[in-house]
């Protein structure tokens, strides 16, 4: 199982904080994002499917905020013209 950092509201990894990131990871029950605290899942098994929809849901509840995809990102499938 896998902990990956899928997007930031910064644009860079290594600066940003916890509440800055976008936290995936595989868990017993399925993919989890996580951003500020909340946590959502995804029904998708394919963690690039998972991944996407992941991102579309922090969007869509916090469709002010930017969300920059990392290398973690990317290799997912997400992009910015994704987000």
């Amino acid at each position: 199982m896998g902990f990956y950092v899928i997007a930031t509201t910064t644009g860079d990894v290594d600066t940003a904080t916890d509440d800055e990131q976008v936290a995936f990871q595989e868990t017993s029950q399925g993919w989890i994002g996580s951003y500020r605290g909340e946590r959502l899942g995804s029904v998708f098994l394919d963690m690039s499917e998972a991944a996407i929809n992941i991102i579309a849901k922090f969007k869509a509840k916090h469709p002010n905020t930017k969300f920059i995809p990392t290398e973690d990102g990317e290799m997912f499938g997400l992009n910015e013209s994704r987000i």
